[in-house]
């Protein structure tokens, strides 16, 4: 699957999101979509590289890096030899060895790489096991890694698409659905779908998505990713609530569509709140998160003019009012 990620239009504000929850970025992001979106010559957006390049104990190597080479993301000399671990690396030194003897040679590099268990392993884990070879053999004399191979073998990883990665797809044996065309049940579907996607009362109020996850890769504040966390579990609420209501034959297509598009948003987002730990698998979910955003609101408003052929007319105070009217 490739992930296109120039986009304008992601960031559209959206009084409809609003009601719906503060949910997913159609609101303009930092009122800068070049934060997002802007490019490297590699290929990753701005966001991303707040990624790769966080570090947190600022010896130079990356946290995911860290991951990579299993030194502590906390402590910037992991060997506690004097020379921090980006120093060791650069210099063919092993970080996890204290020196003089800690040559980093080809059969140091593959016990690294070979010694994680199989089980369980995190896209990160997977990254440092099919690529520090490649890495390492990019190196010049000097002992540094040529970056443009280092972030194509980044793009390569994140383009490439990977099927143990994927939201669920919802199908037709996943939703009830009935024959009944009445224009009371086609109404009452259209309040169904309205009142699943709007915030309840008693949920707070949460902000975007792209926010919270830019506030994290920036300042390293987990609760942000907190927040995250919070937004999956409403995206999952609002999956339920349209998996539970009767949908009209007519509109089979058009749901289904919608709950596809809650699914990828959801599992983009948990994916972006595991950033800490796999920050590989949180580029992927901001990847899918770029095709899930811009689907999100032509999937509503397929479902409004899917009720607006039916002759719907919502009243006020209905809650098929409060969000397709706002659309």
């Amino acid at each position: 699957m490739k992930f296109p990620f120039s986009r304008k239009t992601i960031f559209i504000a959206l009084a409809a999101i609003v009601v719906v929850g503060g949910a997913v970025a159609y609101i303009e992001f930092k009122n800068n979509a070049d934060v997002y979106e802007s490019q490297s010559p590699s290929g990753l957006t701005a966001v991303e590289r707040q990624i790769i390049t966080r570090d947190a104990d600022e010896d130079g190597l990356a946290d995911w890096e860290e991951v990579l080479w299993k030194t502590n993301i906390k402590n910037a000399d992991t060997d506690g030899d004097g020379a921090n671990d980006a120093e060791e690396i650069k210099a063919n030194r092993n970080p996890l060895v204290k020196g003089p003897d800690d040559k980093l040679d080809s059969a140091t590099i593959k016990e690294i790489s070979g010694s994680t268990d199989s089980k369980n392993l995190t896209e990160t884990d997977k990254f440092a096991r099919d690529f520090l070879v490649r890495y390492i053999a990019s190196q010049d004399e000097s002992g540094i890694s040529d970056p443009e191979v280092f972030n194509g073998l980044i793009e390569d990883y994140l383009s490439s698409g990977n099927p143990d990665l994927s939201p669920r797809a919802y199908g037709l044996r996943d939703i009830k659905v009935t024959a009944e065309e009445t224009a009371e049940a086609i109404r009452a579907y259209g309040n169904g779908v309205a009142g699943g996607l709007m915030r309840k009362a008693d949920e707070k109020e949460l902000p975007s998505e792209l926010i919270a996850f830019d506030q994290y890769s920036r300042t390293g504040d987990l609760q942000a990713l907190e927040t995250l966390n919070e937004l999956v579990a409403r995206y999952k609420r609002m999956e339920n609530d349209l998996v539970a209501i009767t949908v009209p034959n007519t509109a089979v297509v058009s749901h289904l569509g919608l709950l596809n598009v809650l699914s990828g948003t959801r599992f983009s987002i948990e994916a972006m709140a595991s950033t800490k730990n796999d920050p590989m698998k949180a580029l992927v979910g901001l990847r899918y998160y770029s095709d899930a955003s811009l689907i999100f609101l032509p999937a509503i408003r397929e479902i409004k003019a899917y009720l607006s052929a039916k002759g719907v007319v919502f009243a006020q105070g209905e809650d098929g009012y409060k969000l397709f009217n706002a659309l």
